[in-house]
């Protein structure tokens, strides 16, 4: 599929099958949007990951760990999270 595909060209990991985790819902401070990130996990991939141009490679072993470091993300920049929803 198109997703899996994009997942491949971004990351450079092969991935046949994703659950979806949660949702994101933030804003950036004076920003009227409001971004949306989905977010899955899988415990099946080939590959090795890697970045790709202007994106950073970020892997977390629980989705526990994702969300802690999103605080101290929040921390740093200049964005208001909005909304969690976990699955």
């Amino acid at each position: 599929s198109l997703f899996f595909r994009e997942l491949h060209e971004e990351s450079g990991l092969i991935v046949n099958e994703l659950q979806e985790a949660g949702l994101l819902k933030f804003e950036f401070i004076g920003e009227p949007e409001i971004m949306e990130v989905h977010v899955f996990t899988t415990n099946k991939f080939e590959g090795t990951p890697a970045e790709s141009e202007g994106k950073a490679m970020m892997a977390y072993p629980t989705v526990t760990s994702l969300f802690k470091s999103l605080k101290i993300i929040h921390e740093k920049l200049n964005f208001d999270l909005v909304e969690f929803r976990s699955e």
